[in-house]
């Protein structure tokens, strides 16, 4: 029985020890900061992309801690940037990422596919109000310094 047990323990940490080994983060290339330098009233400005590797803990009060993705995206506003808040980013097959803000106005769906050095966001915006028409855009957006 002693044998057992020892058997079971050294099975059980060299599990663990493979499991710690192996799960270094190797963050994507797109997961980052990307600017819009000449961006005009009510464009995106920025978008910030985090991708979660398990290392920061998952907190009851923010569902979105959990997620994989997250997105920020910020729009230029008047005398600053404005932001649309956190989504969460689903990867599609393709290496795409898209978010979905709901706001009491707007739906606002965002597609970001990485071209290299550069991003293209394709922005779909759908008011609540029916006589307000969609609006869609496309932005290309770089690395931050």
């Amino acid at each position: 029985m002693f044998v057992k047990l020892n058997i079971r323990y050294l099975l059980a940490s060299l599990l663990a020890l493979s499991l710690t080994a192996g799960s270094a983060c190797n963050r994507p290339p797109i997961a980052r900061t990307w600017v819009n330098p000449q961006a005009k009233i009510h464009e995106v400005s920025k978008i910030e992309v985090y991708y979660n590797c398990g290392e920061k803990p998952i907190k009851a009060y923010d569902p979105l801690s959990a997620a994989l993705w997250v997105i920020k995206t910020h729009v230029r506003c008047a005398r600053t940037d404005c932001t649309w808040g956190r989504a969460k980013g689903l990867s599609k097959k393709d290496g795409s990422l898209e978010a979905t803000y709901s706001t009491f106005s707007a739906m606002r769906y965002i597609r970001i596919v990485n071209e290299g050095g550069l991003i293209r966001v394709a922005v779909q915006i759908k008011y609540r109000d029916s006589e307000r028409p969609s609006e869609a855009m496309t932005y290309y957006l770089q690395p931050e310094n």
